[in-house]
């Protein structure tokens, strides 16, 4: 393996890096020919864990066989490589919601409401679709960096094949410090998802949207404050009806 090199793929460009992962487009190559290219996630930060990741990503990908949900991306390869343990989507053309959100704090905005209820409406879609199908699959790690805004204005959620594993790094500090916001407060590396959850951050993604502040870490000493106390970026007040969808999950 060299440094632009893994496995079948070649690493093209760096995307963005964070706590979790770095994300790359990559080309899958046979010799000298790029033959599709990729959106693959690089899983570096534990190597003693990176065969058991790639094995629960396989795992994952074979019990949401079938599935099809315009909101999710299912990973079409998964692997291993010298500790490095990786994820390949289909690539989507656009930006994590991760880094729309870093762009909004920088520029102390906040996303417009109906395009924030659009990425929450869709992840939720996701979600959903990936219950009804007979894995019953949860998610359990929904953080904006799984989330792709595609430039078409798609919205997919990545990684619910492996997020289940990857609630274990969050014994790592600097994951927590990065990605626990998003998460419920009952959340513990070594648990398994369960719907609260996913329905917790998912309030969490939508606080930050429409206030463009990050949500506190949990538990929160007091939801129902904090929410009522909450104005979209601008200082215009939250409607009622979203203020509703918050107290419900975050409550």
């Amino acid at each position: 393996m060299t440094s632009k090199e893994l496995g079948p793929y070649l690493l093209l460009r760096k995307l963005s890096e964070d706590a979790l992962c770095e994300t790359y487009r990559a080309g899958q190559h046979t010799g000298q020919d790029v033959e599709h290219l990729v959106l693959l996630y690089l899983f570096a930060r534990d190597p003693a864990n990176a065969l058991w990741i790639a094995e629960t990503a396989q795992a994952g990908r074979r019990a949401l066989a079938g599935l099809e949900s315009p909101c999710l991306a299912p990973a079409i390869d998964s692997g291993e490589e010298a500790g490095v343990a990786y994820l390949t989507y289909d690539y989507i053309p656009g930006r994590s919601l991760a880094s729309v959100l870093e762009r909004a704090r920088r520029q102390k905005q906040s996303l417009q409401l109906e395009h924030a209820l659009l990425i929450a409406d869709r992840v939720a879609q996701g979600l959903m679709a990936a219950w009804e199908h007979e894995s019953r699959m949860l998610h359990g790690f929904v953080v904006p960096h799984l989330v792709m805004l595609s430039n078409e204005g798609d919205v997919r959620l990545l990684g619910i094949e492996v997020a289940s594993r990857l609630r274990k790094l969050l014994a790592d500090p600097e994951v927590r410090e990065e990605m626990g916001a998003y998460l419920a407060p009952e959340v513990v590396p070594e648990g398994q998802p369960a719907t609260t959850d996913d329905v917790y951050s998912l309030g969490a993604l939508l606080y930050e949207m429409v206030t463009g502040e990050s949500l506190p870490m949990a538990p929160l000493e007091d939801p129902e404050g904090l929410i009522d106390q909450a104005t979209a970026g601008d200082g215009a007040s939250l409607p009622e009806a979203v203020v509703a969808l918050l107290r419900g999950s975050l409550g």
